[in-house]
């Protein structure tokens, strides 16, 4: 058994180490994916609103116009 764990000892603490790294990118991909996704909703959200609103006041201020 030690020299088992001598020969490969490193190759498994290695393995080891990179299926943690997996799976930590695995969750900050998928945390982050949903975090983007939010922040991108509330951009356009927000824009979107910004347009309306703009869209709104020209064509008040063209009604207003023509009312002259």
């Amino acid at each position: 058994m030690k020299a088992f764990l001598e020969e490969y000892g490193l190759v498994i603490v290695v393995i080891i180490v990179v299926a943690v790294l997996i799976a930590l990118a695995v969750y900050f991909s998928t945390k982050g994916k949903a975090d983007i996704t939010n922040t991108y909703d509330q951009f356009t959200s927000g824009a979107q609103s910004i347009v309306n609103q703009s869209l709104q006041n020209a064509a008040t201020e063209i009604e207003n116009q023509g009312k002259q």
